[in-house]
C-alpha cells in the first residue's frame, strides 16, 4: 500500500476541540495495520467510526460520544483513494453534524 500524507484544515467543535483524524489512522488503523470494518475510535468528547470495507472508498463519521448511529447528529466524510490524488468529500457537501451514520453508504457526497 502506498502511504500518503495529507494536510487538511478541520473545523473546531463547539467545545473548542479539533475533530481531526488523519488519513493514516483511517487506512492503517492505530497499530499500523489495515484495521477492521466499522472501527470505533474515541477522542475526548467525540466518537469516530470508520468503514474500511469498500476499498478504495473509506468512510469516517464523527459525533459526540454516545450518539446513536441512527441519529442525524453525525458529520460524515468519504475518502476516495482510487486515483493519484486522495479526494475527501463531505456528506451533503457540508461539514455539519446532521447525518445518520447508519446511512453513510447511501448519502450524497460533494
Amino acid at each position: 500500500m502506498n502511504e500518503h500524507v495529507i494536510i487538511t484544515r478541520t473545523p473546531t467543535l463547539d467545545t473548542g476541540q479539533q475533530a481531526a483524524i488523519s488519513i493514516r489512522e483511517i487506512v492503517q488503523g492505530d497499530k499500523g495495520d489495515k484495521g477492521e470494518k466499522g472501527d470505533t475510535v474515541m477522542q475526548d468528547d467525540l466518537t469516530a467510526r470508520f468503514d474500511k470495507g469498500h476499498y478504495p472508498l473509506y468512510y469516517m463519521g464523527e459525533a459526540h460520544t454516545n450518539t446513536d448511529e441512527g441519529s442525524a447528529l453525525w458529520r460524515i466524510k468519504r475518502v476516495d483513494m482510487s486515483g493519484e490524488t486522495i479526494v475527501i468529500l463531505f456528506a451533503d457537501g457540508d461539514d455539519l453534524f446532521n447525518n445518520r451514520w447508519s446511512d453513510h453508504l447511501t448519502l450524497t457526497y460533494s
